[in-house]
């Protein structure tokens, strides 16, 4: 069987198609992340200003230090809280991808079924358990991915509580904690 120029431009297209589909799920993702980064840096250096300015016109050691001990816990938060958003923007684009590759694996694989199909019934009598051995090995290639997609997403959510539960820790626990 040989591939007609109409079918070589319809699976060219659908390559290009898929590549510009995920080109523009990776800007979404990146305009996400700049605009956190350009926020962030915005407060650290308003921030940065602010404390600089306090410490100048600081007149004591004791001003200084206690200058030093009400900007570290708003820093953490702050730190803490970029992660979180960070995590967010990252789980989103996981989100987007996997489910962008699902639909091009699930219309892939429809698009391939329908093909043996077709030359199962051009195809001799003798033939059929040939055909469909390739659709058992088609099926068990679809659950072998389905089973590690889900191993996948469950290891994501895995370290994302484990994740997650240390940044509680973090927040709950203060300098008089870790003394004790």
């Amino acid at each position: 069987m040989f591939l007609t120029s109409e079918q070589i431009a319809a699976a060219q297209r659908a390559s290009l198609e898929t590549l510009c589909g995920l080109t523009l799920k990776v800007f979404e993702s990146l305009e996400r992340l700049t605009a956190l980064n350009l926020q962030a840096s915005r407060a650290h250096f308003a921030d940065g200003t602010n404390v600089t300015l306090k410490a100048l016109s600081a007149t004591s050691t004791q001003e200084i230090l206690a200058l030093q001990e009400e900007t570290i816990k708003p820093a953490q938060e702050k730190f803490l809280s970029y992660i979180r958003q960070l995590s967010e923007i990252s789980d989103a684009a996981q989100l987007d991808f996997s489910a962008f590759i699902e639909g091009v694996q699930a219309a892939n694989a429809e698009k391939l079924l329908a093909f043996f199909a077709k030359v199962s019934e051009a195809s001799p009598v003798a033939s059929e358990s040939t055909v469909a051995i390739v659709k058992s090995a088609i099926h068990a290639a679809q659950t072998a991915y389905l089973s590690v997609q889900q191993v996948t997403k469950e290891t994501a959510e895995l370290a994302n509580a484990t994740l997650g539960g240390g940044e509680m820790e973090s927040e709950s626990s203060t300098p008089e904690d870790s003394e004790a």
